[in-house]
């Protein structure tokens, strides 16, 4: 909650930003969920965007409004749902929260278009129909992955999504070639050089903290990175990386110059 409060909320208020047209909460862990009541409690949120995971309650509920924006087929009100206990009580009261101030939480998946805008096209990729189960980990691999196309810009934004997601999207009918590819789970060592190769983008992102416990970005992943024509920006050095585009060209602009090794 402290990085929404202190961070996220006055950074997008110094970009200008005073209401959001959608939020993705890609899964329930804390490092991605953890700042979003700061996020809906300052800006007006038209709807967000979740796996399907635990109790949604408002979320199975769609109105016509609704319907125009994700698709009536996109319903996962069927799918598997861990027990309970195995979501954070943060989490399900956010959901909760969230619905009881009348922001429409919907359910997202594979095979979604979100419209936002004539000139956006915005395609939902995972999680997988149905979620995957019994692996290293199913919330990570339940991540909400989109697509989004700017005229010739193509964006891949995969949240946490591990070696089974990343397999199921190969095996999907799904484009994955992008301009910019923000790198699964932190740049995790779980990645499949298959997926890296069928992306195939001009920059890679990771988002990682400083001096994080878990040795991310991971130095495989990185070396695979390096013997890619690709431009790597790291959070951990380089800061907020922002990314504009025109629909034919992109600029990036960082928070802090790396400094040299």
């Amino acid at each position: 909650e402290g990085a929404g409060e202190k961070v996220v909320v006055p950074y997008l208020r110094r970009q200008g930003v005073r209401s959001l047209d959608a939020l993705v909460i890609t899964h329930p862990h804390e490092d991605h969920a953890g700042g979003i009541q700061a996020v809906t409690g300052t800006f007006p949120v038209k709807m967000v965007l979740i796996p399907p995971l635990g109790n949604t309650g408002e979320a199975e509920k769609k109105s016509p409004e609704q319907a125009n924006t994700i698709p009536e087929e996109g319903d996962l009100s069927g799918a598997y749902r861990p027990p309970a206990d195995k979501l954070s009580p943060a989490y399900s009261l956010l959901l909760a929260q969230m619905a009881g101030r009348g922001i429409p939480v919907r359910i997202t998946g594979m095979g979604d278009r979100l419209h936002l805008d004539p000139a956006l096209v915005i395609d939902v990729l995972g999680p997988p129909r149905p979620l995957l189960t019994g692996t290293r980990s199913d919330f990570n691999n339940a991540s909400v992955v989109l697509r989004i196309r700017y005229g010739t810009e193509v964006f891949l934004l995969t949240g946490d999504m591990e070696l089974e997601a990343q397999q199921a999207l190969l095996d999907s009918t799904a484009d994955l070639n992008c301009t910019v590819l923000k790198m699964p789970h932190h740049g995790s060592r779980y990645l499949l050089p298959s997926f890296l190769e069928k992306a195939q983008p001009d920059v890679a992102v990771v988002s990682v903290g400083r001096h994080n416990n878990f040795g991310q970005p991971a130095p495989e992943t990185l070396d695979r990175l390096s013997r890619m024509p690709v431009k790597v920006y790291r959070t951990d050095l380089d800061g907020a990386v922002i990314i504009t585009t025109d629909g034919q060209k992109l600029w990036v602009n960082t928070g802090r110059r790396r400094q040299a090794a």
